[in-house]
């Protein structure tokens, strides 16, 4: 397994040479790799006994499934990516279908490279990700009839990458990808005209270039020994900020997910991260700042999607299941690995013990004496019983809690705005 390049820094809650039961070898290993490790931990104790991660409505096979390649990338976790992929495999037309009854290429890619990773067959999944492709008209090559100007960079990435893993590719399918990239070296979901300059990303229409479908495009590209016509570092350079990670497009602030799948474009296109400091941090030390904390350890290890108000970190699993490959130093496809059982926790930070003040002990002279003063009782007013709202935790601070969260939520959905419209780019 390949490891990122790390600095161990005094001071941090991992610091120093860590030595883990999980570690992908015995001994020492690195400050990111102890994190994408606490990382899986998170994930594999996410993994019911079922075998899935659970949505509000039932299995996400999405999550379940990112998070097999998760366990595996970080070498932890046996028994749940055993179950989770026995599952995924056994319920692969819920996890596939969409709405219309076709197949979804970016699900199956995953699939496949599920599939690849722990060792099982994919034959039949590639079939069915080869039967998407079309072979007609301006989008021939593409994979999937869907519609693609929002996820067809994505998607086809993916599947190229499904592909790349069981030793396959697709001459179409490539000159699709690398036909539709933009002079900056970046890619959009569908470039319409790719003899004119792609367009900036458009919130209005959520139309245009982004760091995610480029940093997949790259991988892929790469994974099947393919140059494109254009750097695509020069793009990822650009949305690049001084802390180190990367925003979804360039002038964005960073998140965990672009973050995250551009350091392993950097990995698999032999860059030396090294060379990839912000002003004001690294890549995968970013990434390594988002990571909640112990207590509490439901949470602990998970990844934030981005810093909220005053720094805190709610856990993300999407964030996570995208983080910890990363921070493995494992780009796409995720390559078999031998796992461990252990589901690392990250260990809680107790609070410092106070060091106590010296006792001043006064001279006898100097102690007063004490003059006696008349007893007085008070009746202290009685304590009001706050009434409970029947919320979380059945206290009424938990209903403010739920319009907080809320509130967070329709802020998440200001800052993505074509959220809808992403769910298909996440869904593949």
């Amino acid at each position: 397994m390949r490891l990122l390049r790390s600095t161990f820094t005094a001071g941090l809650a991992l610091s120093g040479a860590l030595a883990l039961p999980g570690a992908a070898s015995a001994g020492t290993i690195t400050i990111d790799q102890a994190a994408a490790e606490y990382g899986a931990g998170y994930l594999g104790r996410l993994i019911d006994p079922t075998g899935y991660v659970a949505a509000l409505s039932g299995p996400d096979y999405v999550n379940t499934a990112n998070a097999v390649l998760a366990l595996v990338a970080a070498g932890v976790g046996e028994e749940q990516a055993a179950e989770a992929t026995a599952y995924l495999l056994s319920h692969v037309d819920e996890a596939v279908i969409d709405e219309n009854g076709d197949d979804k290429p970016g699900a199956l890619a995953v699939l496949i490279m599920v599939a690849h990773a722990r060792g099982e067959d994919a034959s039949a999944l590639v079939t069915r990700l080869l039967a998407t492709k079309q072979t007609t008209g301006a989008d021939a090559g593409l994979f999937g009839e869907q519609y693609s100007a929002y996820d067809g960079t994505y998607r086809q990435a993916l599947s190229l990458l499904a592909l790349a893993a069981v030793g396959q590719t697709d001459a179409d399918a490539v000159a699709w990808l690398k036909g539709e990239q933009c002079a900056d070296g970046g890619w959009m979901g569908n470039n319409p005209d790719p003899s004119a300059a792609c367009p900036a990303f458009d919130f209005n229409s959520f139309i245009g270039e982004d760091a995610n479908g480029t940093a997949l495009a790259a991988q892929a590209l790469a994974a099947l020994g393919e140059t494109p016509a254009h750097d695509p570092l020069d793009f990822l350079r650009d949305a690049q900020n001084d802390d180190g990670g990367f925003g979804f497009v360039p002038g964005f602030d960073s998140d965990a997910n672009s973050t995250a799948l551009a350091v392993q474009a950097l990995i698999a296109l032999g860059e030396d991260l090294g060379d990839w400091a912000g002003a004001d941090g690294t890549p995968t030390a970013y990434l390594r700042s988002l990571q909640l904390g112990n207590p509490p350890a439901k949470t602990a290890g998970a990844f934030a999607f981005q810093p909220g108000t005053g720094g805190a970190l709610t856990a993300n699993v999407f964030a996570t299941v995208q983080v910890v490959p990363a921070l493995a130093g494992v780009p796409y496809p995720i390559p078999p690995n031998e796992l461990s059982d252990d589901l690392p926790l990250l260990p809680a930070q107790v609070p410092a013990t106070p060091t106590p003040s010296p006792t001043f002990v006064p001279e006898p002279s100097q102690v007063p004496t004490p003059v006696a003063s008349p007893t007085r009782i008070v009746d202290p007013a009685p304590v009001p019983t706050l009434v409970a709202t029947g919320g979380l935790g059945e206290k009424p601070w938990d209903a403010t809690g739920q319009v907080v969260f809320g509130l967070g939520l329709i802020g998440y959905g200001v800052l993505a705005l074509g959220g809808a419209k992403l769910l298909a780019r996440k869904q593949g």
